[in-house]
């Protein structure tokens, strides 16, 4: 049994990194909502470009994502996302905002423009970290959970987000709820992957 444990623990640790990859590798690239939009006339044509960035470090993994309205002049989101691997196997996605974000416009073409930026220097969006979970072959599903992630939008004063990727699209359910928990807002956003990037490990 000695003799078993270093090997289960070997194969546990590759089933980890196997599925951190697996998870990178659908999600980095560029995604676009066209063909939503074409035919669901509330929705926006909308792009979102995802790159990692800071490799090696802190034994986890680090995305940066850009979200940008069709002949916008500035995107309407930038976002840093920390995604590490939990004990039991699940995923977790903590999100941050960027000091001085239009600094980094464009950023997710050249990823060593954040050479310069410590994690440190991020604000923790608190309340709006997701857990996910593979949920078969190439698939992944999860989301943020209770009430905690606030958002404003919309009149609301928290939302909860779900989302799912796989080889074929990216979906993200989000839904506003006022603060006695009434629904104010039900979007759900597909996109279709334009390019996809190989993780850097």
């Amino acid at each position: 049994m000695r003799l078993l444990l270093p090997l289960l623990l070997t194969l546990a640790q590759g089933a980890a990194a196997d599925s951190i990859d697996d998870y990178l590798s659908l999600v980095t690239g560029s995604f676009t909502s066209t063909a939503q939009a074409e035919t669901d006339s509330p929705y926006d044509d909308v792009t979102w470009h995802i790159a990692e960035i800071w490799p090696d470090r802190d034994g986890v993994r680090w995305l940066y994502t850009e979200s940008w309205m069709t002949d916008a002049d500035t995107p309407y989101m930038q976002r840093i996302s920390r995604i590490e691997q939990r004990a039991d196997g699940t995923l977790l996605a903590r999100r941050f905002l960027l000091p001085e974000a239009k600094n980094f416009v464009g950023a997710w073409q050249r990823p060593e423009r954040f050479s310069a930026l410590e994690p440190q220097a991020l604000t923790e969006l608190n309340g709006c970290e997701a857990v996910l979970v593979r949920a078969g072959d190439q698939r992944f599903e999860g989301g943020t959970r209770g009430s905690d992630c606030k958002n404003t939008y919309k009149g609301a004063s928290y939302a909860i987000s779900r989302g799912v990727v796989t080889a074929d699209e990216m979906m993200n359910w989000d839904r506003g709820f006022s603060a006695k928990g009434e629904l104010v807002l039900s979007l759900i956003h597909i996109s279709e992957p334009t390019r996809r990037t190989i993780p850097s490990r």
